[in-house]
């Protein structure tokens, strides 16, 4: 059987091979130890160290008259997983599927869904030049939704992702009481706009001063 290490180096080549429409640009390898630590390597080496490493091959391809980008993805593990989605202690790891001919990437977004069950959240990548970097971020967060029992949590996950709260300042909270504060202040900010907008149509509505 070919190792962790073999298998990321000739992904590029199977992508080659499989889509021969498409230019490879080139691949990134995120490697992930034990506690969850993500380094990005642009060659694939002493990846066998790693409890998960993540081959992400950015590409590009031709939409009628322009290019447009997008990659795709191969999730390995110690254990022999190879596949382009993840299982983690029941849950479903998955980017939605790469796009090739005929359509554009979203406006350069792509979609990463964490799901088990009837539990789902939706982690939205608005660039995927960089995808490396931002899943690499995200995965902190998605360690942690592995972790929910309800969506108001994973809910929570996603807007503390959003918002830059980082997971470690999450640890001593009820992620479902987080999540309605969260939406409390979110509220609150909408009506105050709401509220400034109304206080300058009347400012100008109303007459001038003699």
């Amino acid at each position: 059987m070919n190792t962790v290490t073999e298998i990321a180096r000739d992904f590029t080549q199977l992508i080659r091979d499989t889509h021969p429409d498409v230019r490879i640009l080139n691949t990134k390898y995120l490697s992930i130890d034990e506690n969850s630590e993500v380094r990005i390597q642009s060659y694939p080496y002493n990846l066998e160290e790693a409890r998960i490493v993540i081959a992400i091959c950015h590409y590009r391809y031709m939409v009628k008259y322009c290019y447009d980008e997008s990659f795709f993805c191969l999730f390995l593990d110690n254990n022999g997983w190879r596949d382009d989605f993840y299982m983690m202690d029941g849950w479903r790891i998955e980017f939605d599927k790469p796009k090739t001919t005929d359509y554009r990437t979203d406006n350069d977004k792509r979609r990463c869904t964490i799901s088990k069950g009837e539990l789902r959240a939706l982690l939205l990548f608005k660039s995927v030049s960089d995808i490396e970097y931002k899943f690499a971020k995200a995965w902190p967060y998605i360690v942690e939704m592995t972790q929910c029992t309800t969506q108001k949590e994973l809910e929570c996950l996603v807007r503390a992702y959003k918002l830059d709260i980082e997971v470690k300042d999450l640890k001593e909270q009820n992620l479902e009481i987080k999540y309605s504060q969260m939406i409390i202040n979110e509220q609150m900010q909408a009506y105050k706009a709401v509220l400034d907008k109304i206080k300058i149509l009347i400012e100008k509505m109303s007459p001038s001063a003699p």
